[in-house]
C-alpha cells in the first residue's frame, strides 16, 4: 500500500522511496513506526489510512455501502457527556437545566465512584439535584469512573469523550484518539470505551493524537480541522491529500478545511467557529479593534517608561489577534463556497492593576501600573439542535457586544428566544479555580452524543 513498506528499503542512510524521495534515519525510523500504526489501523480498526493506493477501493466501497459519518453538533440529541467537576463552576447546575429545559433526553455525568467520594463531592451532588428537581435529575445518569477526580483536564470532556460516528447497517461506534494529559504527559484511561460498554455502542480507539474540540463538522460533510493538528500527526497523513481521504473515509467529511486559528489557550477551532446548519457558519470577528486600538494609544500619553512596555505589548496582541482572525475569515471565505459568513463579536479585557515590580528578585518599582489584554470568544457554544444555544459570555461583555452576540446566532438560524448568554468567566479566564486552568467554554466542557441508530449490541 504505498509507502507503508518503506521500512524494507531502508538503510544506515535512511529509507529511500520508489519516488526517489529519501529521508534521514531517524525520520526513517519515525515514519517507518506511523506507517506501522496506520497499517495496524486499516487491518483491525477498520479505518482507512488516507494512502492514495486504497482510494479507488474505497470509493467502490462506497458507492454500494456508504462510509462512516460523524454527526454534526446540532443534529438530533441522545445525551450529552459532562465531568462532575461543572458543578463547581458558576453556572455549571444552570447548564445541566438549561439542557434539561430544552428537553435533552439524558446528561451522562462522569462522578467517582461511590468509594473514591469525599465530603465535597457528595455535597456537590447532593446540591445539583436539589436545585435541579429531583424529576429532572432522573434523567442524569452517574456513570463512575476512577479518573473523575485525578485525571488532569476532566473537565474538558471535549478533550477525552467520544467522537460518535454514525455506519451503514444500523451500526454506531464511540471513537477515541490518543488525548495526552498536559502535565503528565500520559494517555488517559478511555473512558469512550467505558461508555461504550454501559450504553450499547461499538468503540474504537484510532492512533491519532487528536482532541475532538480540533473538528467541526456540518450536516453537509464540512470538516474544520486546524493545520496544527495537521502537523502534530505528519507522520501518519504524510500530507494534505492523504489527510482528506483518511477524514472521508472515516468521517464522511466531503470537503475537508484546514485553517490556523489564533495561538492563544489551545489550538481548538471549537473556540473561534461555530457551524449552525443551512450552510451558515459564525466566525470570531474583532469588532471593536480600531476602538480598542485609540483607547490603547491613550494610555500611551501618560505612561512611565515602563507602563509603555506594557501598552506597546497590548497593542502587538491586539494587532496579532486581529490579522490572525482576518486570515482565518479569508480563508474559510475561499474553502467553503456557497456558505453564509456571520462575524460574531469577541469579548476584550483591557486589565489594570497595581503592584510592585520586581527583576531577579529585587524591588525596581514599588507599586506601578500594569495592564494587560485578555481575549474571550463567544464561538464556544453548546448547541441543542434548533432548540437552544447556550453561548458563553463574561462579566467584562458589554450590553452592546451581548446583543451583536445573540443577533449572530439569530442569523445563524436560531430564534432569539433560544440563545441564553451564560457567564463562563471561572472557565475561560481563571487558572486558579478548581476545574484547573481557563481556555474553554460550554462547548469544551461537554461532548454531545447523537441520537444513534440501533446498534448491533442493543438488538442482541
Amino acid at each position: 500500500m504505498g509507502n507503508i513498506y518503506a521500512c524494507a528499503g531502508s538503510s544506515q542512510d535512511g529509507a529511500i522511496f520508489a519516488d526517489g524521495t529519501s529521508m534521514s534515519l531517524v525520520s526513517s525510523i519515525r515514519y517507518c513506526m506511523a506507517r506501522i500504526t496506520a497499517t495496524f489501523c486499516m487491518a483491525f480498526l477498520g479505518c482507512s489510512d488516507g494512502d492514495p493506493a486504497t482510494e479507488q477501493t474505497q470509493t467502490v466501497s462506497q458507492q454500494t455501502n456508504p462510509g462512516p459519518r460523524a454527526a454534526s453538533e446540532f443534529s438530533q440529541t441522545r445525551a450529552f457527556l459532562l465531568s462532575y467537576e461543572i458543578l463547581t463552576t458558576k453556572n455549571g447546575t444552570e447548564f445541566m437545566k438549561l439542557l434539561l429545559g430544552a428537553h435533552v433526553p439524558e446528561i451522562w455525568l462522569l462522578v467517582p465512584p461511590v468509594e473514591g467520594r469525599d465530603l465535597a463531592d457528595t455535597t456537590l451532588l447532593e446540591n445539583a439535584q436539589r436545585e435541579i428537581g429531583v424529576e429532572d435529575y432522573q434523567r442524569v445518569k452517574e456513570v463512575p469512573w476512577s479518573l473523575a477526580k485525578t485525571a488532569m483536564k476532566r473537565v474538558w470532556t471535549r478533550d477525552y469523550g467520544p467522537l460518535t460516528v454514525l455506519g451503514p447497517g444500523n451500526q454506531s461506534t464511540f471513537v477515541s484518539f490518543v488525548s495526552v494529559d498536559f502535565v503528565s504527559n500520559e494517555k488517559p484511561t478511555p473512558i469512550s470505551q467505558i461508555l461504550a460498554q454501559q450504553f450499547g455502542v461499538e468503540h474504537r480507539d484510532i492512533p491519532l493524537h487528536f482532541e475532538p474540540g480540533d473538528f467541526l463538522i456540518d450536516e453537509f460533510g464540512a470538516c474544520l480541522i486546524t493545520k496544527k493538528s495537521l502537523q502534530d500527526n505528519q507522520l501518519f497523513f504524510q500530507n494534505t491529500a492523504k489527510a482528506k481521504i483518511f477524514f472521508s473515509s472515516n468521517f464522511g467529511c466531503t470537503n475537508l478545511v484546514t485553517v490556523d486559528v489564533p495561538d492563544t489557550w489551545a489550538s481548538h477551532v471549537d473556540l473561534y467557529v461555530k457551524f449552525t446548519g443551512s450552510k451558515n457558519i459564525l466566525v470570531t470577528s474583532l469588532t471593536k479593534s480600531k476602538e480598542l486600538r485609540k483607547k490603547i494609544r491613550d494610555f500611551a500619553k501618560h505612561d512611565t517608561p515602563s507602563e509603555g512596555e506594557d501598552t506597546k505589548a497590548m497593542l502587538e496582541k491586539l494587532n496579532n489577534m486581529d490579522r490572525a482572525l482576518a486570515s482565518l475569515r479569508t480563508s474559510l471565505s475561499k474553502q467553503l463556497k456557497g456558505y453564509t459568513i456571520i462575524d460574531l463579536p469577541m469579548s476584550v479585557k483591557i486589565n489594570e492593576s497595581i503592584r510592585s515590580e520586581y527583576k531577579e528578585h529585587q524591588l525596581i518599582t514599588y507599586r506601578r501600573k500594569f495592564r494587560s489584554l485578555d481575549f474571550a470568544p463567544h464561538a464556544n457554544a453548546v448547541l441543542v439542535e434548533k432548540r437552544l444555544a447556550v453561548v458563553p459570555t463574561y462579566s467584562f461583555t458589554d450590553q452592546q457586544t451581548q446583543n451583536d452576540v445573540v443577533n449572530a446566532y439569530v442569523k445563524g438560524g436560531y430564534s432569539e428566544d433560544s440563545v441564553k448568554l451564560l457567564d463562563a468567566e471561572d472557565l475561560m479566564m481563571s487558572p486558579y479555580s478548581r476545574v484547573g486552568y481557563g481556555g474553554g467554554a460550554w462547548h469544551c466542557a461537554s461532548m454531545h452524543i447523537p441520537a444513534l441508530p440501533a446498534s448491533p449490541c442493543e438488538v442482541q
